[in-house]
């Protein structure tokens, strides 16, 4: 979610979540609500197994990998490398000697380019699947169109493949997927079943009351009793500072890039971003040509647009680029996570230009 992606995202996702209530509505409006629909068993499979994986987070990653803390790293269907705080600590951990990088992708992404083995995976287009929203509560079946290209598997037969290879025995590891989700999605629907699913029939999720809330007091409480130790119980407006000489960069998730696989269709994301009349002067920059941002994580070249549709004191890209040296924009993001929730701060990157 955009609004958490900043040194004050969590605090302002705090506020947010509390206008509901402060209109008299339950719940109301929910980016993502994956613990709702009444679902009556474990889809995601944490409880079939009494070792526990170990977790960490991803805004941290390029710190553990530079410091040789994964031998082998599986990634699946994602960009570490351009989309990741601290790019550059991600890609000098990937290149270690000591580690082992599989990717298991549709394209040969900047992870990829890395990797000791690419494995090619289906397509949309290439699978059927279920297709299921967190933002709103229809569910329907999406049947492939084509057969696996080439040698492209999907997630589960490749997982079972390396299951049996490895001796995993476990009968839990072996359930079909369609079995599984029969199971688990028996009274999951309103106005069917999941025989109905199969037959191309769209449904709809029964959800949990939404008047039932996850508190101790099972009310919506306005002041957190489970707050983190030194946060304060309810949500508080951070500030934001900079020097005079420097700017919030910010980037965006635009239909055409949404994903950097959609780079085969709308080509390469822009190496440009956008600057403010008044800071453009300031700085002599220059509409058109290259200049140089940096902070004390590194620097990178980009193509400067000037233009009134960004406010002075920001600057703009239209998503994470890559400099003509190979420099993902992410190089200047650190991996510092926000004190609540953990999450990543790349809203508040903090830049200048390099006079």
């Amino acid at each position: 979610l955009g609004l958490n992606k900043s040194l004050t995202g969590a605090e302002s996702c705090r506020a947010v979540s509390l206008l509901p209530a402060l209109l008299g509505i339950h719940r109301g409006f929910y980016y993502t609500n994956s613990s709702g629909p009444l679902i009556e068993g474990d889809i995601y499979g944490s409880s079939l197994t009494e070792k526990k994986p170990k977790v960490v987070s991803m805004i941290t990653l390029g710190e553990r990998l530079e410091a040789g803390e994964f031998k082998f790293v599986y990634v699946v269907g994602m960009n570490p490398v351009l989309t990741l705080p601290d790019s550059h600590r991600i890609i000098a951990g990937f290149k270690r000697e000591d580690c082992f990088l599989v990717v298991h992708d549709t394209h040969l992404t900047e992870t990829a380019n890395l990797a000791d083995v690419v494995l090619p995976a289906t397509t949309y287009l290439e699978k059927t699947d279920v297709i299921v929203s967190d933002c709103h509560p229809f569910i329907r079946l999406a049947l492939k169109t084509i057969e696996p290209q080439a040698e492209s598997r999907d997630e589960y037969p490749l997982m079972l493949e390396l299951a049996k290879r490895m001796n995993v025995d476990m009968t839990w590891v072996h359930v079909g997927p369609w079995k599984d989700m029969a199971y688990n999605f028996r009274n999951a629907f309103k106005d069917g079943d999941f025989q109905d699913l199969l037959e191309g029939k769209s449904l709809q999720f029964r959800y949990k009351p939404i008047d039932a809330y996850q508190t101790k007091s099972g009310k919506l409480e306005f002041a957190s009793k489970s707050v983190t130790e030194g946060v304060s119980s309810l949500p508080g407006q951070l500030e934001i500072s900079s020097d005079e000489d420097e700017f919030i960069m910010l980037n965006s998730s635009l239909p055409q890039y949404l994903h950097t696989q959609f780079r085969d269709v709308y080509n390469e994301i822009p190496r440009t971003i956008w600057v403010n009349p008044k800071d453009a002067a300031k700085h002599y920059l220059t509409d058109g040509e290259n200049h140089i941002i940096y902070n004390e994580q590194g620097e990178l070249s980009v193509n400067i647009k000037i233009t009134h549709r960004i406010i002075p004191g920001v600057i703009w890209a239209p998503r994470e680029l890559i400099d003509e040296k190979g420099n993902p924009q992410n190089r200047l993001t650190p991996g510092t996570p926000q004190v609540i929730g953990g999450g990543p701060m790349f809203n508040t990157v903090k830049i200048r230009f390099k006079e």
